[in-house]
């Protein structure tokens, strides 16, 4: 399966990585079969041009995964058959408006609902259809909050968010020296329901992709 990556985010100490299966536009979060499905360092390792690095938002990549298995709230996730990743190719910025407009969410409600988390309630009742999603954000606000951690404020079919973040890219340790800085442009942000937690399902930023400013 050929699957373009907009989610690498942090786990439970491990990694939660998803994307879009691009031959039927479905979101797939391949899970290790172990603890809470979070996947290893190891397991998130791709060639590219014979060397070793990590998986990267923007990559297309082959991942062997399985059929969709049971998970509560998050019907998305399949089991990770095997490490045997391999890089096909790396979309641009130039080219990522193209690719990522047509799968961008416009319902007004983000995840179930216009508030930070989904009751555990309502996942159990089976009205949580996806856990995943991608929308676009005009100028959000990056902020460091108590626990210096970075978060971000934005408004999405004219409702308030303030979400924290979870992404593990480069870009997160730079914005925390300076969230201001980043806090321009057009962005888009892979939304997804973290883990339960005190009953609920709570909502992160799980990637955050900034668009050129020109």
């Amino acid at each position: 399966m050929d699957v373009l990556i907009l989610a690498n985010s942090r786990k439970l100490g491990g990694r939660c990585v998803a994307g879009i299966d691009l031959d039927s536009r479905k979101w797939v979060r391949p899970v290790a079969r172990s603890g809470h499905g979070e996947l290893s360092k190891q397991d998130c390792l791709i060639s590219d041009n014979g060397t070793l690095r990590d998986v990267e938002v923007l990559d297309v990549i082959s991942v062997p995964i399985g059929k969709p298995i049971d998970a509560l709230g998050q019907p998305e996730n399949c089991v990770l058959l095997s490490d045997a990743w391999s890089l096909k190719r790396k979309i641009s910025i130039n080219q990522a408006g193209q690719v990522l407009d047509p799968v961008c969410d416009d319902d007004t409600a983000l995840l179930c609902g216009i508030g930070r988390s989904v009751s555990m309630e309502l996942v159990r009742g089976g009205l949580v259809k996806k856990s995943l999603t991608l929308i676009k954000v005009l100028k959000p606000d990056f902020y460091i909050d108590e626990s210096k951690k970075l978060r971000c404020r934005f408004i999405h079919s004219d409702n308030d968010y303030d979400l924290p973040i979870t992404d593990d890219s480069q870009w997160v340790k730079t914005a925390k020296s300076d969230p201001v800085l980043f806090s321009v442009g057009n962005w888009y942000f892979t939304i997804s329901l973290g883990e339960p937690f005190k009953g609920q399902m709570w909502k992160l930023i799980a990637a955050g992709i900034r668009m050129n400013s020109s």
